[in-house]
């Protein structure tokens, strides 16, 4: 395709768009219908599933693409999700819990990030997995 569109969205970018806009469009759709069709521990499962998943793609992304081994990420998950956790349970909405666990864990993630940011191999290791025990 030519044009400015050929060269604005590439494969990659409409593949980026087509997941984000998944991510948007299928909880709205289904938010009646799941309590529906799962009982609530088949639901805490799922939840606790794609939690997993999500902790293991940000692992895959630092140790497949940067070649870095980070043990922290628990430590990061953990502190956001403690943050959504307080927001929500004062009458928050749950997207307020979101944004706050996004925000909390990407904080965090500087700060612990920013004085990494020139260790390699083991040391990275050790310094993140330190972070993580003392969370």
């Amino acid at each position: 395709m030519t044009g400015w569109y050929g060269r604005v969205m590439t494969p990659y970018r409409k593949n980026i768009a087509l997941v984000a806009v998944g991510c948007i469009v299928l909880p709205i759709a289904t938010a009646h219908a799941m309590p529906r069709l799962f009982r609530p521990s088949t639901v805490v499962t799922l939840s606790l599933g794609v939690s997993l998943a999500i902790a293991a793609l940000s692992v895959n992304l630092l140790l497949g693409y940067a070649g870095q081994l980070s043990l922290g990420h628990a430590a990061l998950l953990g502190a956001g999700a403690y943050a959504a956790g307080r927001i929500v349970d004062t009458g928050a909405p749950m997207f307020l819990g979101l944004i706050a666990a996004a925000v909390v864990g990407g904080l965090f993630a500087l700060v612990i990030g920013l004085p990494a940011l020139r260790l390699r191999g083991i040391y990275l290791a050790l310094v993140t997995i330190t972070f993580g025990l003392t969370m």
